[in-house]
């Protein structure tokens, strides 16, 4: 939180400039370009998605588990992901707003189960006894500082080393964030290695010597 504070104060002229820039443009135009001028690493996997479309190509297959933490910004994601794998998909929307949302569409879709929104005690309980059953091909967690309680947990119990892929968005603006990242990152990093880094927007984690879509 401290180190978001000093950056959150340092951009504050910058921001008020492009405001003043950018006054003729619409509403969502001006907060992309904010987005960039404060977290450039989001601009950096943006021109990635855009060219390599990175976010969307994973390991899996129809016989794919794939597990949800997350809010609206996860709803285009499955979507996608749905239609380009065909996988089932367990989801854990994270406020009311996204579970109406989930429910709505995925209601009478048989691979697309939604669980209520998650307390992490008993996610970490469902999420054992799903693996028990069935094997976690990929995790997204995108549920707004959630990932550091969940975590820390889910490797505490070990169960991080049945999880194929890992895609994590963690937040900046949280009580010690860049230190609690840090540690999670270093729990995860004698079982998995991380494809690819955009730091407090993206990265995605990836099992050593195992593919998500053979299941061994």
């Amino acid at each position: 939180m401290f180190f978001y504070a000093i950056k959150y104060c340092a951009i504050r002229p910058w921001v008020w400039a492009n405001r003043l820039y950018y006054r003729d443009l619409d509403h969502t135009s001006k907060m992309i370009h904010e987005v960039y001028d404060y977290a450039p690493a989001f601009k950096r996997l943006y021109k990635q998605i855009r060219q390599n479309n990175i976010l969307d190509e994973h390991d899996l297959s129809e016989d794919s588990v794939v597990v949800v933490v997350g809010g609206l910004t996860s709803v285009e994601w499955v979507n996608e992901i749905k239609q380009r794998y065909q996988c089932r998909f367990v989801v854990y929307p994270d406020t009311i707003e996204s579970t109406r949302r989930f429910q709505f569409l995925y209601s009478r879709v048989d691979e697309v189960y939604v669980r209520p929104r998650p307390v992490e005690t008993r996610l970490l309980v469902e999420l054992i006894d799903l693996i028990e059953k069935d094997s976690i091909d990929l995790l997204r967690i995108d549920s707004a500082g959630k990932e550091y309680k969940l975590l820390p947990m889910l490797i505490k119990a070990g169960i991080h080393k049945r999880l194929y892929q890992i895609l994590i968005q963690f937040n900046e603006n949280y009580f010690l964030s860049h230190l609690r990242r840090y540690f999670i990152t270093r729990s995860l990093q004698p079982t998995h290695r991380r494809e690819w880094n955009y730091p407090f927007v993206c990265e995605k984690w990836v099992r050593k010597q195992a593919t998500g879509g053979d299941n061994q």
